[in-house]
């Protein structure tokens, strides 16, 4: 007998109330599948860690545990790339200054494979010294022209124009609508931390730092929000945003580029 795979990603823009009974094929397969036939649904965790990867009481969840058992439902955590990129570093021998290492991983990201590479550039420039922010700057930043610094920092500065303009600019490249989202849905999760913390008096530059995990002059850019945000105004971005997230895993038939304008307009 001939076995399939069948690997189905992005399911978690399916989770109710937003469905209204577009899984119910899914659901009848899942209740009496094929033996021969190994059916894979990839959730991702959601950008919020306050909320749930996949809801228990989900149909779709509780479908799959009852035709499969509790062994059926598997969760893979990714390493986290901070972690992740200190242990490479000692791995490889790369001596890194805190800000250097901050730094690093906010320009590499969470990609393994990048951070290994990223790591063995800079490992063959600096020899035996010690790697600083500034080479780091030098090194990476160049590959990383696509990043949204100039956006990320009109968020912070609640500038709606401004941030329409740099979207438009960055899309008009070859920057994807999604490589986009996950970073600005980041960064107004730290805009929202940024002004609770503010609420009970300033923080320093250097206080924030270390309550955000970010390098101190970004911090010092995040404070550019006191004043002009607020948690509830923060909080009601970040749900523009996972609902963004949502509609381009499926939920909408609008272009990408059309739903990422639309939720930080509503955003800002």
């Amino acid at each position: 007998m001939e076995e399939r795979l069948i690997v189905v990603e992005g399911i978690d823009a399916w989770v109710k109330p937003r469905r209204a009974g577009r899984l119910d094929p899914v659901l009848a397969y899942v209740a009496n599948p094929s033996p021969s036939t190994v059916l894979v649904l990839v959730v991702d965790a959601p950008a919020d860690p306050r909320k749930p990867i996949w809801p228990a009481d989900d149909p779709l969840f509780a479908a799959v545990r009852k035709s499969s058992g509790k062994e059926a439902v598997l969760s893979f955590e990714a390493p986290k790339s901070a972690a992740f990129s200190r242990q490479e570093a000692e791995r490889l021998g790369v001596r890194m200054d805190p800000e250097a290492m901050l730094r690093f991983t906010e320009l590499v990201g969470e990609s393994p494979d990048e951070i290994t590479r990223e790591l063995e550039k800079l490992s063959t420039y600096a020899l035996d010294d010690a790697v600083e922010v500034e080479l780091v700057e030098v090194m990476i930043s160049a590959r990383h022209d696509d990043a949204p610094w100039a956006l990320l920092d009109t968020i912070t500065e609640r500038d709606r124009r401004g941030a329409i303009a740099e979207l438009t600019r960055l899309l008009a490249g070859d920057v994807e609508p999604h490589r986009v989202l996950p970073q600005l849905t980041r960064h107004v999760e730290l805009v929202r931390r940024t002004v609770e913390l503010a609420e009970h008096g300033r923080p320093s530059r250097e206080a924030l730092a270390k309550q955000l995990g970010v390098a101190p002059f970004r911090a010092g850019k995040m404070l550019a929000a006191v004043g002009r945000w607020t948690p509830g105004d923060a909080s009601a971005a970040l749900s523009h945003m996972h609902e963004a997230d949502a509609a381009m895993k499926g939920m909408s038939r609008m272009p990408p580029s059309l739903v990422l304008e639309r939720a930080l307009a509503e955003s800002l």
